[in-house]
């Protein structure tokens, strides 16, 4: 298997996408246009400031290499994600640190964080959760986007390997790769042998099919992800290690103390700044919740 996020993966990407690049511009210059990426502004009519905080304001928790003009980005930057990921980061922190974020009490206004819970495991997540808690102010927003575990389970059962692109982008052998080694890579990625080593044992597909049949599906998920170790969180990044659920993620929002957490699919954010779709919601609308 090719490991996720190799450079051998990263270069195969970059080709495929100048060669597409370069054939539907040779086409589109026969008839003098040329294919170009448009850079659309934000919606700044939606924020009540008129230029970026010095301090954050809005912020984006592990955006990568994501901009905006009035938010600012918290990251990790790390080798494993490249260098440009560095370039883009307001506030640097390591959410499997365990430390507290470096930020003062009730001084954000909204938070956005999106396809970064799942990387890490519900003890990181929690803590999360709470520092984001203390750091809004009263009436502030959080919005979590991340994979929805119900939307792998159905696809699992209806055979629908579509529904695990995310992570088939992952390999080049993805027709040769299991349900059953998908469905765990989307929630315990450490554990599946999608990937190459991380110290765990990869585990079979009977073995993935016994515990789902003897368990409902929260039950049988967590008996996989509550096996890997903080540390393989830490040194594996780009894998999947916990699942979510709506009533899952709610339950833990309520216990950080929210006064009240609620569904919002794609672009129906309440926080009327998160409802800008070009900036916001991205990341596999699909599968996510």
């Amino acid at each position: 298997m090719i490991p996720f996020g190799s450079k051998r993966q990263k270069l195969r990407r970059t080709v495929v996408r100048s060669f597409l690049r370069g054939l539907v511009n040779g086409v589109l210059g026969k008839l003098n246009l040329k294919l170009i990426k448009a850079n659309l502004p934000p919606r700044l009519n939606l924020y009540y400031v008129t230029q970026r905080p010095l301090r954050p304001l809005y912020l984006n928790v592990g955006a990568g290499n994501w901009s905006h003009p009035y938010w600012h980005n918290l990251e990790n930057p790390v080798e494993d994600y490249g260098k440009s990921t560095a370039q883009e980061v307001d506030v640097v922190h390591d959410l499997t640190s365990e430390e507290p974020l470096p930020l003062e009490d009730d001084s954000l206004e909204a938070v956005y964080t999106s396809h970064v819970v799942e990387h890490l495991n519900d003890k990181f997540c929690q803590q999360l959760f709470g520092e984001l808690y203390r750091c809004l102010k009263p009436g502030g927003y959080i919005r979590i986007v991340c994979p929805d575990a119900r939307i792998y389970w159905d696809g699992y059962h209806r055979e629908d390997k579509s529904i695990f692109h995310g992570i088939s982008e992952t390999s080049y052998f993805a027709d040769k790769i299991t349900l059953e080694q998908f469905l765990l890579g989307g929630f315990a990625g450490p554990m599946s042998s999608i990937y190459g080593p991380t110290g765990m044992t990869w585990i079979s597909d009977d073995e993935i099919r016994s515990t789902f049949a003897k368990h409902n599906l929260e039950d049988a998920m967590n008996h996989f992800s509550e096996q890997i170790p903080d540390d393989v969180v830490r040194n594996f990044p780009r894998l999947h290690k916990t699942w979510f659920t709506v009533d899952k993620l709610k339950k833990m929002l309520i216990e950080a103390g929210f006064s009240d957490a609620w569904e919002s699919r794609y672009g129906q954010s309440k926080c009327l700044p998160m409802k800008d779709t070009i900036y916001f919601d991205q990341a596999h609308p699909d599968i996510s919740l």
